[in-house]
């Protein structure tokens, strides 16, 4: 088979000539790691896109981006039969290329064509914006005692650029005030939110809370405005959302109670320290199935829920250890639970 160089796509957007026939999958790594939203927020890169080289000019397809937290994309089937020469490249939200791979040439073929990894190496300039917070506790000025008042041991400074979530900021709680040196980047829009910690890393105040202080840096020095962190005293309930296997074995699809033929089911809660919090017990006092378990005013802590259930006959059953349930937010300390049919 004779293959010609196609060309995809208008130079910086738009296209003409778009294939059908071939559709390609890419994976990418930064500086020889994977790219996880926290790298991907120290790079401020929110999109990732493959690029193709045609003649001398860059052809580029808006659907062949992706998020850069992803570290793979798929595309449709918008290739004809060719060999073409590909890149990848980052982007900030300014859509400045913050991260590049060299050109790699690969034959698309019909069907689906895997183009491997592209390892990215970063383009960017040095983070140039450092940021100061200051924060009060209680309504006082931070200190030793008015943190203890509360249970506070570290202030958490959270940042994100887009959905990206960086690598956070911690200062002693006592000391009032903390700056971020050279650390962040200038003329990005970045979200800010600061936690109150306790010493097992339970979060106990928020501010804003339920939300995020929204900051276009600019490079050097930025303060922003000061933190009142107030006892969340009011926390929602740990809830626990369950779906069943509808069968046993591998390829099994998760559902509610009566599609997976569930009629009855019995748990245990744990504390952190294995300690029994609420308990049904299947053999003598079984709940009716349900697919929503929830407890109120439970302490800060990290919970295990064990769950058992069968059907009518007892001659089909389910089991799940769901583990790491934290109740740490004010506003929500939701999960999910997928038990499996063991027969």
């Amino acid at each position: 088979m004779a293959l010609a160089l196609v060309g995809l796509g208008c130079g910086e957007g738009g296209f003409d000539g778009r294939g059908d026939q071939a559709s390609v999958s890419v994976s990418w790594t930064i500086d020889g790691a994977e790219a996880e939203p926290r790298a991907c927020a120290a790079l401020a890169a929110t999109t990732a896109r493959l690029v193709q080289r045609v003649d001398e000019g860059r052809r580029l397809d808006p659907d062949l981006e992706w998020s850069c937290a992803s570290g793979t994309g798929v595309s449709a089937r918008v290739f004809e039969v060719a060999t073409l020469d590909f890149a990848v490249e980052l982007l900030d939200p300014n859509g400045a290329v913050v991260a590049w791979s060299p050109w790699t040439r690969r034959t698309v073929v019909p069907g689906e064509n895997s183009l491997g990894v592209f390892d990215l190496q970063v383009s960017a300039p040095p983070p140039d914006a450092s940021v100061t917070v200051r924060w009060r506790v209680g309504g006082v000025e931070a200190s030793t005692a008015s943190c203890a008042a509360v249970g506070g041991a570290t202030v958490r400074l959270d940042w994100r650029v887009g959905t990206l979530e960086g690598e956070p900021f911690d200062w002693p709680c006592a000391g009032g005030t903390g700056t971020t040196l050279a650390a962040l980047r200038g003329g990005i829009e970045t979200d800010f939110r600061l936690r109150l910690l306790d010493a097992d890393g339970y979060t106990v105040a928020r501010a804003p809370r339920g939300s995020w202080t929204v900051r276009t840096l600019v490079a050097g020095d930025n303060e922003l405005e000061p933190f009142e962190l107030a006892t969340d005293v009011s926390r929602e309930p740990l809830s626990a959302l369950l779906f069943w296997a509808e069968r046993a074995g591998d390829g099994a699809i998760y559902v509610a109670c009566t599609e997976a033929g569930v009629v009855r089911l019995g748990y245990r809660l744990e504390d952190g320290g294995g300690a029994v919090v609420d308990e049904v017990d299947l053999a003598s006092s079984p709940s009716a199935c349900s697919g929503y378990l929830t407890w109120v005013a439970l302490p800060l802590d990290t919970y295990t829920l064990l769950v058992e259930a069968e059907d009518e006959t007892a001659a089909a059953s389910w089991s799940a250890e769901c583990w790491g349930l934290e109740v740490s937010d004010p506003l929500d300390n939701s999960f999910v639970c997928r038990v499996p049919r063991l027969r």
